[in-house]
């Protein structure tokens, strides 16, 4: 199985299967989970676009952002999945391998994943991971500390707030999305410019976007760490989360498990971990 450390320092070998693949569910209903997130996101997106409409400083704030990374992330990796199900899928009627299975083939997604497309939606997945809990870490532990807040949650604040977050844990645990440790620079870097830019904000208009980053008092330093330390706490338990969903088995490994040998006809179906030749096992103890 591997501890934590091995998983953490192991290399990644990511593949077609990462995106569109599941170990706990079929991959058609991965897919409208994901279009059922990016709709969802979308509509949330757009009625708070609506009624902040007259709000100039709207897109100043870290939350908007990045829920607007996680709609699109959600509606990236749902057109990526509908890309992989609709190649795969012509090129079974083609060679007229099971051509009214929709999924696709196992050659598919064990295909390397590579391309500019898809290193883009690994870092649309790692910075949508990272600031939906981060974000919500500070919204609930930091911002507090400041009145204007508390006074603020609404059916709306929560969205981006809380399900935000709940939304990337089933992405994680649903999908096989790689976890990656060192991906974490990502986030960061995005992080990092944000800060940057308030402090630009600020010089040029007076006004702080957040209260907690105005620096003046004698203590402000120990806010600035309290926020870096959730950054970084922030990550090792989406690490941790993805750790324990690559020690999850995969439910079609149960299934085959308990079915008769003699109804299997050859030896790629007797392998106990593997879906028409698409062993999860291996891609998932690379992850």
């Amino acid at each position: 199985m591997g501890t934590f450390w091995d998983w953490l320092t192991k290399r990644r070998h990511i593949v077609e299967a990462n995106f569109v693949d599941s170990k706990l569910l079929p991959i058609g209903v991965l897919l409208a989970m994901r279009i059922v997130f990016f709709l969802y996101c979308a509509g949330i997106f757009i009625w708070r676009n609506i009624v902040n409409w007259n709000n100039g400083r709207y897109y100043t704030y870290f939350t908007n952002i990045s829920y607007l990374i996680l709609t699109l992330y959600f509606g990236a990796v749902s057109l990526k999945g509908i890309i992989v199900l609709t190649k795969s899928h012509r090129k079974r009627k083609l060679i007229n391998d099971h051509p009214a299975d929709l999924t696709p083939r196992p050659a598919d997604l064990q295909s390397p994943a590579s391309g500019v497309g898809n290193y883009v939606l690994l870092v649309l997945f790692s910075v949508a991971l990272q600031n939906a809990l981060f974000l919500d870490f500070v919204a609930w532990i930091v911002l507090p500390r400041y009145a204007s807040w508390m006074g603020a949650v609404t059916y709306s604040s929560v969205q981006v707030h809380g399900v935000n977050t709940i939304q990337m844990i089933l992405e994680v645990f649903l999908s096989l999305m790689p976890v990656m440790p060192l991906f974490v620079i990502y986030p960061l870097v995005f992080t990092l410019l944000y800060m940057f830019f308030t402090w630009i904000y600020h010089a040029v208009s007076s006004i702080w976007v957040y209260p907690f980053v105005a620096w003046g008092a004698n203590y402000d330093w120990l806010i600035y760490l309290g926020v870096v330390g959730l950054f970084f706490f922030s990550w090792f338990i989406w690490c941790l989360f993805g750790w324990i969903r690559d020690r999850i088995p995969d439910y079609r490994a149960l299934t085959q498990a308990t079915t008769t040998p003699h109804s299997r006809s050859n030896e790629t179906q007797t392998q106990p971990t593997q879906r028409g030749g698409l062993n999860l096992s291996e891609i998932t103890a690379q992850q």
